[in-house]
């Protein structure tokens, strides 16, 4: 049977405060995959053209958003490497092979309970990592040779990263257009996780966790810096369903 979260205090229980090597996800629907944005792509029959490749989807892509971004940038604060700009284009809405994770648990479970027009049950992700990467090295050439997941902690030039604790899973591109795995299928992948563990949030609960979230300073406010977040959390108040 899998365990629950009801509360703050259940997932007192399931943490450790004294280990850092772990990572969380909250999703606010069990049902959903846990897999990158990038793998929910599929050819459909009125597209111009099929894809062939996820690496050519991906370097198709972020060329494009390299390209036309430029404009908006700071000249004086691009991102420095192939996955700093795969989490700038995350960011701002395009599909990549990245999953977000964050280190912070209370912060993992908002993102299970946040969603009040969802009457799903949510899911909290604890995985125990062994290794991790904070640069570009050879080893980032072997994710997709090795099919290998790796735990990329970015440097925090984005904002929203910064807010959220964010780092990143990286996973690597299946063959041709095959299927992405879903993470929790852990062993299809290579992959340097001591553990994986997964908590069932009932729907009924999630009212009770964003109260207790929100006297702890875990709010749409403080996850999403800026008027956005500000305008989430007024509509919130004001119960609005989205």
């Amino acid at each position: 049977m899998t365990n629950q979260i009801n509360s703050i205090e259940d997932l007192i229980k399931y943490i450790s405060i004294e280990d850092d090597e772990i990572i969380y996800r909250g999703q606010s629907n069990k049902n959903w995959m846990m897999i990158p944005s990038l793998g929910r792509f599929e050819n459909i029959p009125t597209a111009k053209f099929e894809r062939f490749s996820w690496k050519f989807i991906e370097e198709d892509m972020i060329h494009a958003f390299q390209k036309r971004a430029i404009p908006y940038l700071n000249s004086e604060n691009l991102p420095g490497n192939h996955f700093e700009w795969l989490i700038l284009a995350q960011h701002h809405g395009l599909p990549t092979r990245l999953l977000d994770f964050t280190t912070n648990p209370l912060k993992a479970l908002f993102f299970a309970v946040e969603d009040i027009g969802l009457n799903e049950d949510g899911v909290f992700l604890k995985v125990h990592y062994s290794n991790w990467w904070s640069r570009i090295t050879e080893f980032f050439n072997k994710i997709d040779d090795e099919k290998r997941l790796a735990v990329y902690f970015p440097d925090h030039t984005n904002h929203r990263v910064i807010a959220q604790e964010g780092c990143f899973t990286i996973f690597p591109l299946p063959e041709n257009m095959e299927k992405f795995h879903d993470i929790k299928n852990i062993e299809m992948y290579k992959h340097g996780f001591e553990s994986l563990d997964s908590f069932i949030i009932p729907h009924e609960s999630k009212p009770i966790i964003r109260t207790q979230l929100r006297k702890l300073g875990i709010s749409h406010h403080t996850i999403y810096p800026g008027l956005d977040g500000l305008c989430t959390e007024i509509r919130r108040d004001f119960e609005f369903l989205w």
